[in-house]
């Protein structure tokens, strides 16, 4: 949650990944500075941008937006945006949306909506998990945007555990299977509300947030195997 130009040097070294929401945003240098950080100190990084664009000053590791958001990103009018929603039926073709823009931005792109389209520019991955309590929420994109980076953290610290101290350096940015890591993030958050949209304690959409927050923390992977339901595309 930090912001300040003048921390990000010492912050970047201890995070295990970067998130930037821009729907947050505070200090603009801030946030500069710590993408720039993270790319220095080889983290990776999810930009969730809330309907603005800011991908020119470092690489970003994964976007992460819906249909009105990324469509800005990709200067389409296929979409509109009504603040921080999207207006319409979306892309006609999400599978090729999300294709061409991971490979222009060389990042992962995560659309988000009823359902998720995930790419990395070679893979686009159809993920169909998710309740409708989830649009009813204040903030659920966000939360999208955390899990990911919590996936991209967890999936990057545990390739750098694996490497030897005295390994060649090999270049990459970012180590780890980014595409791995950010289906795992979208899914934590739907395959959960669909655990707590379950529970007799949830009424509506105000039990259905806390609920939401208690099924994530309980999450675990057999319940993911379990309840994923994931497609891969041919484009």
């Amino acid at each position: 949650m930090a912001t300040a130009p003048e921390e990000m040097a010492d912050l970047s070294k201890a995070i295990g990944a970067l998130l930037i929401n821009f729907g947050t945003i505070q200090n603009l240098d801030g946030m500069l500075a710590a993408g720039r950080q993270a790319n220095i100190n080889r983290k990776p990084v999810v930009f969730d941008p809330v309907g603005v664009g800011l991908l020119s000053t470092w690489q970003t590791t994964v976007i992460k937006g819906n249909a009105a958001e990324l469509g800005a990103i990709a200067n389409s009018l296929e979409v509109q945006a009504r603040g921080v929603d999207s207006v319409g039926k979306g892309f006609a073709d999400p599978a090729k949306f999300v294709l061409d823009l991971a490979r222009k931005q060389r990042c992962i792109v995560v659309l988000t909506g009823v359902t998720d389209w995930v790419s990395d520019g070679t893979v686009v991955i159809r993920l169909s998990n998710g309740h409708p309590l989830l649009g009813d929420i204040t903030g659920s994109g966000c939360m999208v945007g955390t899990c990911v980076a919590t996936f991209c953290a967890g999936v990057s610290m545990a390739a750098f555990a694996k490497r030897s101290a005295d390994a060649e350096e090999d270049g990459r940015l970012v180590r780890g299977d980014m595409l791995l890591a950010a289906v795992g993030g979208v899914l934590a958050l739907t395959v959960a509300s669909e655990y707590a949209a379950k529970r007799e304690d949830v009424k509506g959409s105000g039990t259905f947030l806390p609920a939401l927050i208690d099924e994530l923390g309980s999450l675990t992977a057999e319940k993911l195997a379990a309840t994923a339901n994931i497609e891969i595309i041919t484009c």
